[in-house]
């Protein structure tokens, strides 16, 4: 590791008006040249993964599907650093597109970069709470980590928020609030990994035994959002996992 990060996962998603959405992962492994792309979301075919030495971010196209995020207001956004990560958003208010067979939808496109300086069993986060709302005038993003390294931090429109708090019903970043009304869809529950086996191998090979475990539960939900100026409804991507090690490490 040169550079002094393990990996870096750059993340991008849309939510239509409907509430469709489709997720699109770039994870990059760079001090061993692997890179892992996966695109999931409305009526795109199971197995939209690959696992290769070189990939191109903001497109991702799979046979039968494809999604591209254009453009955006941000592209160097407000940003969270600890000595375990490195999280900023990278894109926001993108021109999302996505295609799968006869589905076809759009929206506006988010987009954040995590870097993890150390492996995710040895980054002090036990359990985490993260999600995001995204409409042509509010922009509320929050992480919320316990562990032994925890974190608090958000984003309301371009201002950097630390008092934030969240839990199963919604969250409180700085002034402004957002409550889950509904679940619309699951989008993953249960072991993050399990359904990926070609990316579980490489990290096996890599770190021997089970190496690690990370559980969660991510979901698309309907939600009303407040801010001291207006309030609104509209959709949320929220998610809450665990991260343990498992067998040898």
């Amino acid at each position: 590791m040169t550079t002094g990060t393990f990996l870096t996962k750059r993340y991008y998603d849309v939510v239509d008006a409907n509430g469709a959405w489709a997720i699109a992962y770039d994870a990059r492994l760079d001090w061993l040249g692997l890179a892992y792309r996966e695109l999931t979301g409305q009526g795109v075919p199971a197995g939209c993964r690959s696992l290769e030495f070189r990939c191109a971010a903001e497109s991702f196209v799979f046979a039968g599907a494809a999604a591209h995020w254009h453009g955006g207001d941000v592209a160097d956004g407000p940003s969270f650093e600890n000595d375990a990560l490195r999280w900023r958003l990278v894109k926001l208010r993108s021109r999302a597109e996505v295609g799968a067979g006869a589905v076809r939808f759009g929206g506006l496109g988010y987009g954040e970069e995590i870097a993890l300086k150390r492996p995710p069993w040895r980054l002090g986060i036990r359990e985490f709470r993260w999600g995001r709302y995204l409409s042509p005038v509010t922009f509320v993003t929050w992480i919320v980590a316990d562990g032994d390294v925890p974190i608090r931090f958000g984003v309301h429109d371009s201002t950097p928020v630390a008092a934030v708090d969240a839990d199963a019903r919604g969250a409180q970043v700085g002034g402004a609030a957002v409550v889950f009304t509904g679940l619309k869809h699951r989008i993953a529950s249960g072991d993050a990994l399990a359904g990926r086996p070609g990316l579980l191998r490489a990290l096996r090979r890599m770190f021997g035994g089970g190496a690690f475990r990370i559980e969660q539960d991510k979901a698309v939900y309907a939600a009303r959002v407040r801010t001291p100026t207006r309030e609104e409804s509209g959709f949320v991507i929220a998610e809450h996992g665990s991260i343990s090690a498992i067998g040898k490490v």
